[in-house]
C-alpha cells in the first residue's frame, strides 16, 4: 500500500530539516533564537526555538524579531522560500545555507533588520551599480 511511502516520505522531509539545523548549531553565528515549524529543530540547533506559524499563517518577521528569534529554518513545503514570507517592512531574510535530501530542501535564513543589510558587491563595485530588482 501507500502507507510505507508515506513514512518514508515523511522521514526525508524531517532529515533535511535536521541537516539544516545541525549546519547552524555547527557554526559560530551570533545567538539568538530559532523559528521553524517542528520543535525538534531547535534541539538539532542548539538553540532556543519558536514556532513560525500561528495556526494556518507564517508569523510576521518583526514579531519574530521581537521574541529574538535570528534564525528561521523552513522546507520548502512549508512555505520555505523567501517569497512566500509576508513581507514585513524594515526586515529582510539572508539565506545562509541550502541542504537537500531525499528531494526536499530545507534553509536556513537569518532574519536582519534591513539596515545593516550590506549588499555585497557594492563595496567592490567600479562601474554603476548592477541593475537588479529584488
Amino acid at each position: 500500500g501507500s502507507a510505507p511511502k508515506t513514512l518514508h516520505d515523511h522521514r526525508e522531509d524531517v532529515a533535511a530539516q535536521r541537516l539544516a539545523a545541525e549546519w547552524l548549531k555547527e557554526q559560530d553565528l551570533a545567538p539568538g533564537r530559532v523559528a521553524s515549524n517542528k520543535r525538534r529543530t531547535g534541539y538539532y540547533a542548539n538553540r532556543p526555538w519558536r514556532s513560525l506559524t500561528r495556526g494556518s499563517e507564517l508569523r510576521q518577521m518583526d514579531e519574530l524579531a521581537r521574541e529574538r528569534v535570528r534564525y528561521i529554518i523552513a522546507d520548502d513545503r512549508e512555505l520555505g522560500y523567501r517569497d512566500h514570507f509576508p513581507p514585513t517592512p524594515g526586515f529582510v531574510l539572508q539565506e545562509l545555507h541550502r541542504v537537500s535530501r531525499g528531494g526536499r530542501s530545507a534553509m536556513v535564513f537569518e532574519l536582519l533588520p534591513q539596515d545593516i543589510v550590506v549588499t555585497p558587491n557594492i563595496a567592490i563595485s567600479a562601474g554603476p551599480p548592477a541593475d537588479e530588482t529584488h
